[in-house]
């Protein structure tokens, strides 16, 4: 498969470019009033109003998501198309399922179930989200909010 990277923080991440739609450079976001703390608000794409949520706080990682400077990777789904905000967008990445390693010991359990494994590139250990997983994850903890 090919992955599209990105980082979140010190976090680098890997997701099934069949996955991704587009990646957009920092839009207007507008804040949604008692959303849940996972959902940065609503970007309007072209017309279509989408959800933009922060990995950083669904996964629980250190720091402050900059909606002015985040990027958003388009992630349409059957429940609706959703933007994940990302600090930096990496490259394509080509991963083999024979090269994804299995989790290792120190990764949160939050993240494990959303993870189909890790691949190690250049010096560099990318989380390699299953989408699937993920997008319902996701979606199972904003309706739960």
């Amino acid at each position: 498969m090919q992955c599209c990277t990105f980082e979140i923080g010190t976090h680098h991440f890997g997701l099934d470019v069949l996955h991704v739609q587009e990646v957009l450079r920092a839009q207007p976001i507008t804040p949604v009033p008692l959303a849940a703390p996972t959902i940065a608000g609503l970007l309007n794409l072209r017309g279509q109003i989408i959800t933009v949520l922060d990995l950083r706080t669904l996964f629980g990682l250190e720091g402050t998501t900059d909606y002015d400077a985040a990027l958003n990777v388009i992630m349409p789904s059957a429940e609706g198309t959703v933007s994940l905000t990302a600090d930096a967008i990496g490259d394509v990445l080509h991963v083999d399922e024979d090269e994804l390693e299995p989790l290792p010991a120190n990764t949160p359990p939050e993240l494990r179930p959303l993870l189909a494994g890790v691949r190690v590139h250049e010096g560099t250990l990318y989380l390699v989200l299953d989408a699937q997983k993920a997008l319902a994850h996701v979606l199972e903890a904003v309706t739960s909010a």
